[in-house]
């Protein structure tokens, strides 16, 4: 990513500061964890569904209240929409 992609510049990118942890790289699996008070993981699997499309699929694991919950469905959100934003440019 270069400094004018929005990705780079959405608040969702600033605010990782985080340090993580690889746990899994492989051709199409990517899962990293930190901590930040609770252990999380998180997990982006790539599946080729033909014709030119692909399946991306996120899982966060660790958390552990609702309120966390309803922070990650925001955040996952917000950055979801972005990168969908970036990919039909």
């Amino acid at each position: 990513m270069d400094a004018d992609d929005p990705l780079r510049r959405s608040p969702a990118h600033q605010r990782c500061d985080e340090r993580a942890d690889i746990a899994a790289l492989e051709p199409y699996r990517l899962s990293y964890t930190w901590e930040s008070g609770e252990k999380h993981t998180v997990t982006w699997t790539l599946k080729d569904l033909g014709n030119g499309f692909v399946n991306l699929h996120l899982e966060q694991t660790g958390i552990s209240n609702q309120q966390a919950l309803h922070g990650a469905k925001y955040g996952w959100g917000k950055w979801c929409g972005e990168l969908k934003k970036w990919l039909e440019q």
